[in-house]
């Protein structure tokens, strides 16, 4: 067994999945041991196509069909299907593609601003789901998706990819475990080069809910899970938009932010977000502190107060990550067991990202201003 590739046998035998799964009524049919787990994809755009490639190579996954509202990109779903001698039907409507294919599972992988309108359908339908994250791009459509999800006997997945590594799943349950002591401050950040804010709908806000909240969500999240998916209590952000663009949307999203995030423990969370800078100040940092010293959680090492550092774990993120979130997905669909990454870690973590949104930008001006906004003040139903 690699590393880092989690197969089926790993999933039933992970005790850290199994103890954070909640077992749930299965919907549809059963599926045979010796069976594949069917999946229908939603979203053939780049990100779709990728993740679809990674199910194709999957043995315990029959990919059936994929819905685009662009018919050449559902076809070239089908011409990778093709490439590894696989036959899948394509549709332009997701729900025809249900009712006819009727899938075990659905993976959708749209834009953020159109992931409730496709979730929300799929689970009240009473078909297991696993989206792209973050949950939605609003509070509003959060909430929604947050209450299909409850309320339906199907499992609801969502890509934060770090909770899907065993290096990362090893060093925040060697916080949890008291390893650093009590958590006193994190800190990180996530700068990119001018490539990363050229794509447009991750530019509008209405699409993306900002750049924080499409892209950094996963360090979000990262540290929503060392806290045990507790929520923040306040929050401090300021947002600009410090490069210009052609044709921008309405609500054009922020290309740099910084916020502040304090927790019930009294924990603080400080963390940066840039994009268009030089070469040399690009790269992503993880750090937690606690009172018996600091774990990096980019590179799994412990540094006690006093003392050399320890290498507890090799975490990465990607190719690996996604395969198990796809492998964990399939045995949930068997199971009827929650996957790891679900409704209610995901809610934290998607409001946690719109907090900060809501917190520095002005939609009626649309401007970015500093602001200061409490979890109460979001407006969150659920």
């Amino acid at each position: 067994m690699s590393e880092t590739n989690m197969s089926r046998r790993d999933f039933l035998q992970s005790t850290a999945v199994g103890a954070s799964a909640l077992a749930v009524g299965l919907s549809g049919k059963a599926i045979a041991a010796n069976e594949k787990v069917s999946l229908a994809w939603i979203g053939c755009g780049g990100r779709g196509k990728y993740l679809l490639r990674r199910a194709l190579e999957i043995e315990d996954i029959r990919v059936v069909a994929a819905c685009d509202l662009r018919e050449e990109r559902a076809n070239e779903a089908a011409d990778l299907a093709r490439e590894v001698n696989q036959k899948i039907n394509t549709y332009l409507d997701f729900q025809k593609m249900l009712e006819k294919e009727k899938p075990d599972g659905v993976v959708v992988a749209t834009e953020v601003g159109n992931h409730g309108k496709c979730v929300i359908p799929v689970l009240e339908a009473g078909i297991h789901c696993f989206s792209e994250k973050p949950m939605d791009a609003s509070i509003e459509r959060v909430d929604a998706v947050v209450r299909a999800a409850r309320n339906s006997k199907a499992v609801y997945g969502i890509a934060f990819q770090r909770r899907f590594d065993p290096g990362y799943r090893t060093v925040v349950q060697a916080i949890h475990d008291g390893r650093i002591g009590k958590v006193d401050f994190m800190q990180g950040h996530w700068h990119w080069t001018q490539y990363s804010f050229i794509n447009r709908w991750v530019g509008d806000i209405d699409m993306s809910g900002g750049r924080l909240n499409e892209q950094a969500c996963h360090h979000i999240d990262l540290m929503s899970w060392v806290m045990g998916n507790a929520h923040p209590t306040h929050c401090m952000a300021v947002g600009a938009i410090t490069r210009q663009a052609k044709n921008p949307p309405e609500h054009r999203a922020e290309t740099q932010s910084a916020v502040i995030y304090t927790f019930p423990s009294g924990a603080i969370f400080s963390y940066t977000h840039l994009n268009g800078i030089s070469q040399p100040f690009t790269g992503e940092k993880s750090w937690v502190m606690g009172q018996n010293g600091g774990m990096d959680l980019c590179t799994g090492e412990f540094y006690p107060l006093e003392g050399d550092p320890v290498k507890i774990a090799d975490p990465s993120w990607g190719a690996n990550s996604e395969r198990n979130e796809l492998v964990e997905f399939a045995e949930c669909c068997r199971t009827g067991k929650q996957p790891f990454s679900n409704v209610e870690t995901g809610r934290v973590s998607t409001l946690t990202t719109l907090m900060a949104m809501k917190a520095m930008y002005r939609r009626n001006t649309k401007t970015f201003e500093p602001g200061l906004i409490t979890w109460e003040e979001i407006g969150s139903t659920t």
